[in-house]
């Protein structure tokens, strides 16, 4: 039995058995009409594979049908070279947030929301590495054109467009939240404390020590989720 307490406050999240995509559908449906989850939460590989393949369209396809956002959490890289350094190389030192922002700018060049414009994706950590490249990479797209991106607009577009907002979970750097504040816009971050991998009330000094307006921290602690989550 599944109870949300304050369901004005805390929004449920789905985990899927995405690689068997049509029981994922099955249960992406029961999550969203009958438990009245508002997004899932997914790794950014599944060992062999990724969210952005082709395979996985039809699920894409019914999240935007139900209005439900997804969350790329980073998994552990399955690149040999990450591997051969160890754990923390590989994952939670750097192999996360490469192996989410792959997966993340893949799911972007494949053209996948321009198939599904009203998808939504989250990503914690500030947004991986991208408020930092940001530029670089649209204009390296612009100047060298491969055949093989299929999007319609420059990557900054799908953040202007909000079909990705950002949390700051696990990402308690002043200077990645200033970077990401002009890079993204205060309106593209969402509060998140990564707990229990970090302290929440480490987070919230933090969170403190930013300064904020009460209008930048209305909008980071609710108004933006409620706008890019739910759809108020």
């Amino acid at each position: 039995m599944i109870y949300i307490i304050y369901p004005d406050r805390f929004l449920g999240a789905a985990v899927l058995p995405t690689p068997y995509v049509d029981e994922a559908i099955k249960e992406l449906e029961r999550c969203v009409k009958e438990l009245g989850f508002k997004y899932w939460h997914t790794h950014s590989n599944y060992k062999n594979e990724h969210l952005y393949e082709e395979k996985y369209l039809p699920l894409l396809a019914k999240a935007e049908e139900l209005g439900c956002a997804f969350y790329v959490h980073p998994q552990a890289s399955d690149d040999k070279d990450m591997k051969d350094m160890g754990y923390v190389y590989s994952s939670p030192g750097l192999g996360f947030g490469l192996d989410a922002m792959k997966t993340s700018l893949r799911i972007i060049l494949n053209g996948i929301f321009d198939k599904f414009p009203k998808l939504r994706m989250i990503l914690g950590h500030l947004g991986e590495y991208f408020p930092f490249i940001l530029d670089r990479v649209d204009n390296r797209f612009e100047w060298i054109r491969d055949d093989e991106v299929k999007m319609k607009h420059p990557v900054s577009y799908y953040f202007k467009n909000k079909n990705i907002v950002v949390t700051t979970s696990g990402n308690m750097s002043k200077l990645a939240f200033e970077c990401t504040r002009k890079a993204l816009g205060i309106d593209s971050i969402i509060f998140g404390s990564d707990y229990p991998y970090e302290s929440l009330s480490d987070m919230m000094k933090y969170m403190d020590s930013l300064e904020l307006t009460e209008k930048e921290k209305e909008m980071v602690f609710h108004l933006n989720a409620e706008k890019y989550i739910l759809g108020k």
